[in-house]
Order: C-alpha cells, then structure tokens, then sequence
C-alpha cells in the first residue's frame, strides 16, 4: 500500500479496504465486509457454485468455511495494527464443524479474545445469514503479531 508521510494510520480504514479487494483469496471466496467494531468483524460469502465440496448433497466444502474463519480471525487481529508496516501471520487454527452448509449465503464472525503483545486469540462461528441460532461451525486461532 503506497502512502504518505500525512496519511494518518486507522486500522478500521485499513481493514475496509484490504475487504474491498486487496487480497486475492478474498476475491476468489466473493468476502464482503458486513461489520467492524472494536474487537469484531464479520464477513459474508455470497453463495457461489464453486463453493461446493459434496456434489451430492449439494453443500458448501469445509475447506472454504475454514479458508473464510482464518479471514476474519486475521481481520479482528489488524484491528490493533498501529502502523501500515505492522504484520500478522498465522500461527494456528482449530475449526469444528457442527452443521452442513447448505447452498445459503454464509456469515463468518470473528472476536478477539486476548491481545498479547506478540500474540493475538481469536474465536470465530459461521452461520447461514439469517440463521445464528444454528452455528455451522466454531473455531479459534491465534496469530503473531509484530509491530513495526
């Protein structure tokens, strides 16, 4: 990302335009941001065809759901980036998978839990829009973060 010495640094603003196009796998899931506050993201995956992992059941395959978790995991971690040279990487992701996912709109939420000073837990659930009360799946993870 090209900036000035003026640009301000805002992790929230940063964190918008990363969703707006800047990381290609989020392109190719079709990841749209639905909601930014302090310590909480969610994501949407528009239903999409290619998403499918089971051709006879019709329904969506866990590597996206678990591809889309580590997403906003990321995302709820740079929400505590202080700078545009900060960085984050994964350390590791654990999903559980309790329900199937259907050919529906997924909603992908992250929370962060703990923000040490090198490493930063998150938790995550996905849902179907429209649907929170039936958890698809839950996971956690935690990344390494260094400052500038």
């Amino acid at each position: 990302m090209v900036t000035s010495d003026q640009d301000e640094f805002n992790a929230e603003l940063l964190l918008r335009r990363i969703a707006e196009g800047m990381i290609p796998m989020h392109n190719l899931l079709g990841i749209e941001l639905v909601h930014i506050e302090p310590d909480f993201v969610s994501f949407k995956i528009p239903f999409n065809e290619k998403l499918i992992g089971d051709i006879l059941n019709r329904r969506i395959h866990g590597g996206i759901i678990s591809a889309a978790m580590d997403a906003v995991g990321g995302a709820v971690a740079m929400l505590n980036f202080k700078s545009f040279e900060d960085h984050l990487s994964t350390i590791n992701i654990t999903v559980n998978y309790l329900r199937p996912a259907f050919q529906k709109n997924l909603i992908i939420e992250g929370r962060s839990i703990k923000n040490g000073v090198r490493i930063i837990f998150t938790e995550m659930k996905a849902y179907h829009e429209g649907e929170v009360e039936k958890t698809i799946a839950t996971g956690s993870a935690s990344y390494s973060y260094k400052q500038k």
